[in-house]
């Protein structure tokens, strides 16, 4: 059985909003938060007010879970950024390589050296260079003669 208040809403939709209010911080934002708070207060219970310290309360906690989220997404967008200035960086160095005489480690640590003939961008975007026919990582690379 539901009971209508003074203001037209009745309890049980008063506490369905009240529910979701306090659970609004894992899994919405601030503007749905906001439309909630505003039913609430159209719907509560003139008697028996909303307490205004829970509210601050659970606005502070969405604020600041948006607030991660933004910075989360802002650093992501950063370290997208920043990895493809490395590729680039690293490509040039590549290319600056070619048809020069080069030392390096190859994958069982062991000195070689040869002929930049080619280099070559690899889907992890990392730079391989031809020295001698094998594919040899940039960073593998120890002297440019």
């Amino acid at each position: 059985m539901t009971t209508t208040n003074a203001l037209g809403g009745n309890s049980s939709t008063t506490s369905a909003v009240a529910n979701s209010a306090s659970n609004l911080s894992k899994s919405m934002n601030a503007d749905t938060f906001m439309k909630m708070f505003t039913t609430e207060l159209a719907n509560q219970n003139p008697m028996s007010p909303m307490d205004t310290a829970q509210f601050l309360n659970q606005f502070s906690q969405i604020t600041q879970v948006q607030s991660v989220t933004e910075l989360t997404q802002s650093m992501s967008k950063f370290q997208n950024i920043m990895s493809s200035l490395l590729n680039s960086s690293n490509a040039n160095q590549g290319v600056g390589l070619l048809g020069k005489n080069v030392n390096f480690t190859d994958g069982n640590g062991q000195p070689g050296s040869g002929l930049v003939s080619a280099m070559a961008i690899a889907p992890d975007g990392s730079v391989k260079l031809n020295i001698n026919g094998a594919a040899v990582d940039l960073g593998s690379v120890t002297q440019v003669n």
